[in-house]
């Protein structure tokens, strides 16, 4: 059915929030000639082991540029095995776990890697990278950073969503290995997850993770941190620090081109020394990006356990 009502269509290059109840739907969508772009939502799809043996060994969309997908993980991870999709740049993937009520399972971190592998697997070149969870599962940021890691020409990367997370928050080193991985093309990161799905406790990445993503991603125009732990004492020296990571000096001539970050901040010293924080804070992040505006159309947002 769906392939006779496309074929009314024959200059279509885009379909948009197509929600998916078959098997066979999906197929007659993903093999569209001159389709570009799919959006589609496959979270109430079933797929029947005895239909998935009907379908051919791989759907070959050979135009197809954008994929977004929503579903359950396992589902996801089926519909991707089918696909050959050699002109991929750019994913979206809303994954829908069970909700659950334990803070940790490891089969969960197993799920979200088997799809992310899956998904590397059929577009090693992808561009743009969307990751979403839109129930609860916890894993951690190393677990969610892992499995996309090959993919070493990523330049927009945005993680979303609005589970609950019980240690989503990660550390210095999860930073520093994003940007040995996508340092040389990344553009934008974004791990913008509402404050109340971050984690109230427990070991948080701190204002180096910023010195490493500033070393490591020379193309950085937009950053958006999860909550960051205090700003240690030595990051007074911006150059100084830098030169311990063994990262790239900053530039006198050609300051690092970010113009846009978000960062939310988890002090926990005393408030009597707010205002020093505050100016060692704004200090920090204008030496590692001084590009970054003051004032009137600021583009910097400090948000966070920092009060004014």
């Amino acid at each position: 059915v769906a392939a006779r009502a496309l074929q009314q269509f024959p200059h279509l290059k885009a379909i948009r929030k197509v929600f998916v109840y078959s098997l066979p739907v999906f197929v007659d969508l993903v093999n569209q000639p001159g389709i570009t772009s799919l959006d589609l939502r496959c979270d109430n799809l079933v797929i029947e082991p005895v239909e998935a043996t009907k379908l051919p060994q791989t759907l070959r969309s050979l135009d197809l540029v954008e994929l977004s997908l929503d579903g359950n993980y396992a589902v996801v991870s089926a519909l991707l095995k089918l696909l050959y999709v050699p002109s991929l740049r750019s994913a979206s993937l809303e994954l829908v776990g069970p909700r659950v009520t334990q803070r940790r399972d490891a089969s969960m971190a197993e799920q979200y890697a088997s799809c992310m592998g899956v998904l590397v697997s059929i577009a090693p070149n992808l561009q743009e990278l969307g990751v979403s969870f839109s129930l609860d599962y916890y894993i951690s940021l190393s677990e969610v950073f892992a499995p996309i890691l090959p993919l070493h020409n990523i330049r927009r990367f945005v993680y979303g969503g609005n589970g609950n997370s019980a240690n989503h928050i990660g550390t210095d080193a999860d930073f520093a290995a994003v940007g040995r991985a996508w340092g040389s093309n990344l553009e934008t990161f974004r791990l913008e997850r509402p404050d109340r799905f971050w984690q109230k406790s427990g070991s948080v990445a701190s204002a180096v993770a910023l010195a490493h993503l500033r070393g490591s991603c020379p193309h950085l125009v937009d950053l958006y941190m999860p909550p960051l732990g205090p700003i240690p004492d030595e990051a007074t020296d911006v150059e100084a620090l830098i030169r311990g990571l063994s990262l790239e000096e900053p530039s006198t001539t050609m300051p690092h081109p970010l113009n846009a970050l978000t960062v939310r901040l988890r002090e926990t010293r005393p408030k009597d020394i707010v205002g020093e924080l505050r100016e060692r804070w704004k200090g920090y992040l204008v030496g590692l990006f001084p590009r970054l505006g003051w004032g009137e159309g600021k583009r910097l947002v400090i948000s966070g356990d920092l009060p004014d």
